[in-house]
């Protein structure tokens, strides 16, 4: 009667979950583990191995310093993320990791104006602007009318933008794997879906604000 009480809960937990998770490709067992891991619950005493092990564990009672870590933590690896990139482009021909990410941005997503642009890539306005001026003075943009709206212009990628960034690519992966550290597999899985949470929940916050 246990394993049926068990298995029962644990349906209850992925009829949640798919509930929850509006991207069909994150369905996956990997996301589905690591959404059980983050919204498990002290039972019985217990506490789930990875928060047990964990030498930044914080009780509930003192969830807001809880918080600090959590803030402090993610400063640093953004730090730590930084540094990893900017060796890995120290020999192209693009200064910062934000210019990577704009050109990321236009190669998946296509043409947009520049405000759209400096919004994906979360940066404020001024800095954005001076990227994208720098970008089209080494030609791996593009700006052009945007015939919907004459007030505004589109930006996009060039074929020269394009080489370099595939150019880039296998390095800044080597770099993703530097950031990525000695997690294990389910480590990584369980980071990835919270920090996407994460990232859901700011996006959200953000586009309320503009």
């Amino acid at each position: 009667m246990k394993t049926k009480a068990l298995l029962l809960e644990l349906i209850e937990h992925l009829h949640l979950f798919e509930a929850q998770e509006k991207d069909e490709s994150l369905l996956t067992m990997p996301h589905f583990l690591s959404y059980l891991n983050a919204n498990f619950r002290e039972q019985d005493g217990l506490v789930s191995n990875y928060m047990s092990d964990n030498a930044f564990y914080v009780p509930p009672t003192e969830a807001a310093r809880c918080n600090g870590v959590i803030s402090r933590l993610l400063t640093i690896v953004y730090r730590y993320a930084k540094l990893h990139i900017k060796k890995s482009l120290q020999n192209s021909p693009l200064q910062t990791a934000e210019e990577f990410s704009f050109l990321i941005v236009l190669m998946s997503q296509g043409s947009m104006s520049k405000t759209e642009l400096i919004q994906q890539c979360i940066i404020e306005k001024t800095s954005g602007i001076e990227i994208i001026k720098r970008l089209l003075k080494k030609e791996f943009v593009k700006q052009y009318d945007n015939q919907e709206d004459k007030r505004s212009q589109l930006v996009d990628i060039t074929p020269l933008g394009q080489k370099v960034l595939f150019e880039l690519l296998p390095l800044v992966e080597q770099a993703a794997e530097q950031i990525a550290g000695n997690l294990s597999e389910q480590e990584k899985y369980n980071l990835a879906y919270i920090l996407n949470k994460l990232d859901r929940h700011h996006s959200e916050q953000l586009k309320m604000l503009r």
